[in-house]
């Protein structure tokens, strides 16, 4: 009975755990569904978030966008030549002084350097001596011609006597015709070699003479090639360089928009920032051609260099401005 008992207490007691346990459960069912819920309800929300920056964030790359965009319009239409500007407003561009001559120095003869009298750098006149070579040979070559020369005019004086006296003796019919001929022929022949010995001394003192080479003219040595020494062979080798910078090109690159600003023989207001100096130029030279790569064509101006203070190479920069008087557009006479 005791037994029975016990087991009815341990049935009940089991059976009522099982109900807890199912209540348990049902409870979990219920609650995992509301998580859920909760949980979506939150990437949600952080998804919108997100969203709503992204829509912020591009909308202020459209607006930068946009700012530069006008930003860029606005410079271009200051650059563009077409734009409303005052008068007397000044465009500026840039160029460069070159030497209107440059020369490679060469020799006309050959031989050893014995001397070079300039340096890189040097200030020289037309004329002034730029390098000596040894002149030994060419001085025997003169020595040698003249005393051609001399043998050549004592046979023509000969002849010439000669002639003379048979001419006296043709005229008493002494001597025949045929012979005054003969000596006739063979003074006109002494003649022709007297003349060719002189220009062989022509010549010869002529080489003498390039064994000194010159300046063809006044500039400024910009390379000296060669040594006390050294050899120089006759040709177009370079021994000196040589640039004429007392007078100088201004060239100046004119984009192609601006070709109606500038015309022969107008003034151009120059700047050179290096000498802090102003100066106004007359357009020279304009080159008819555009150059494909950059759209623009050359002007040059002539440029007075007495003190030789511009340097070949040096920067300028040039104003060109709106004609004041309506007569259509010009570069400018003055300075802005």
């Amino acid at each position: 009975m005791k037994t029975t008992l016990k087991t009815y207490v341990v049935l009940a007691v089991c059976a009522g755990g099982l109900a807890l346990a199912g209540c348990s459960t049902e409870q979990e069912k219920v609650d995992l569904p509301s998580e859920q819920a909760t949980a979506n309800d939150e990437a949600a929300a952080q998804e919108a978030d997100e969203a709503e920056q992204a829509e912020q964030a591009e909308r202020a790359d459209e607006a930068e966008e946009a700012d530069e965009s006008n930003k860029a319009d606005e410079g271009a239409s200051e650059a563009s030549p077409t734009t409303n500007e005052a008068p007397g407003a000044g465009r500026r561009l840039s160029g460069s002084f070159e030497p209107q001559r440059t020369s490679s120095v060469a020799a006309s003869v050959g031989g050893i350097i014995r001397e070079v009298y300039v340096e890189e750098g040097d200030v020289v006149d037309k004329g002034d001596r730029i390098l000596n070579i040894d002149a030994k040979d060419y001085q025997l070559r003169v020595d040698q011609a003249r005393a051609a020369v001399k043998a050549a005019q004592a046979q023509v004086d000969t002849l010439q006597t000669e002639y003379e006296r048979l001419e006296k003796l043709l005229a008493k019919e002494a001597v025949a015709p045929a012979e005054a001929d003969q000596l006739s022929g063979n003074l006109a022949a002494a003649r022709a070699q007297l003349e060719q010995a002189k220009v062989g001394l022509r010549m010869a003192q002529k080489a003498r003479a390039d064994s000194v080479v010159r300046a063809p003219y006044a500039g400024v040595v910009t390379a000296v090639n060669v040594a006390e020494g050294s050899f120089a062979a006759p040709g177009p080798s370079p021994l000196i360089q040589l640039e004429e910078v007392q007078n100088l090109y201004l060239r100046v690159s004119v984009p192609e928009e601006y070709a109606k600003q500038v015309d022969e023989g107008d003034k151009l207001s120059v700047q050179v920032p290096a000498l802090d100096r102003q100066m106004t130029l007359t357009v020279d030279r304009i080159n008819p051609s555009v150059a494909k790569s950059s759209r623009a064509f050359d002007v040059l101006a002539e440029v007075d260099n007495p003190d030789l203070a511009i340097r070949s190479g040096m920067f300028a920069e040039i104003t060109l401005a709106e004609d004041a008087a309506g007569g259509g557009p010009t570069a400018e006479g003055g300075e802005q």
